[in-house]
């Protein structure tokens, strides 16, 4: 990768970013994020669930073994938590370039993703085994599948941005010296359990996630790792 550079709408549009308070350079980059990469998959979503196809079948007998755990939508829902934390982290003067650079390859990523959705859809047909869930659970699952129709499986889009977010998290806390031992176990837990997670509320099969997994770790090698090393050199 050679001078890497931020998008030219975005250079023209927003000049003064660099001068820009560290509250709303974070808020600006959540919401780019949000049109460009949140907005494609509410559309995608939406297009699938109208569609109602499903090009091959990947459950197995792990995926149906595993038991619907209630309290693991805690995990599940922390995936939200990663994009603000995310932003605020890189909003840091001194990383803005940097976190511009690493938005644009996230949103690129999901685009990848939402493409493999809709070329090869895949129904995740476990919904049937969310039992005995009551209370805050029960809301929870219920509006989960109101607005997130199950055919968007494969890779795991949860894994895959989860993925790369904490990447570039653990970079910028070595960068600083704070990545000790416990707090790089701590993330890993985190990030672990809600990897768990996307599997036992029944919103992916075991092969969404390994192909999470594998499409994030290419993207990091290819886009990420050699921009964190071109941008801090």
């Amino acid at each position: 990768m050679s001078n890497p550079t931020v998008w030219g709408p975005v250079e023209r549009w927003f000049p003064n970013r660099a001068t820009w308070s560290r509250a709303r350079f974070a808020t600006w980059s959540l919401a780019l994020f949000l049109l460009l990469a949140g907005l494609p998959y509410t559309l995608v979503n939406q297009f699938s669930g109208w569609r109602a196809t499903s090009v091959f079948n990947v459950e197995t007998g792990l995926d149906t073994m595993l038991p619907f755990t209630s309290w693991m939508m805690l995990p599940y829902v922390s995936f939200y938590a990663y994009f603000p934390l995310f932003y605020w982290a890189g909003a840091r003067t001194d990383r803005r370039r940097m976190t511009q650079l690493a938005n644009q390859r996230l949103i690129q990523a999901t685009w990848l993703v939402l493409a493999l959705f809709v070329l090869f859809p895949v129904e995740v047909d476990l919904r049937h085994q969310v039992t005995q869930a009551s209370g805050i659970t029960a809301t929870g699952m219920g509006w989960l599948h109101a607005i997130d129709t199950p055919y968007n499986a494969w890779p795991s889009l949860h894994i895959v941005q989860s993925l790369l977010v904490l990447g570039c998290f653990r970079t910028w806390m070595r960068e600083e010296g704070r990545l000790t031992p416990v707090l790089n176990v701590g993330l890993w837990i985190a990030w672990g359990l809600l990897c768990a997670s996307t599997m036992l509320v029944k919103q992916h099969y075991v092969f969404d996630v390994v192909t999470g997994v594998v499409f994030a770790a290419l993207v990091w090698r290819r886009w990420f790792k050699p921009l964190f090393n071109q941008t801090t050199n």
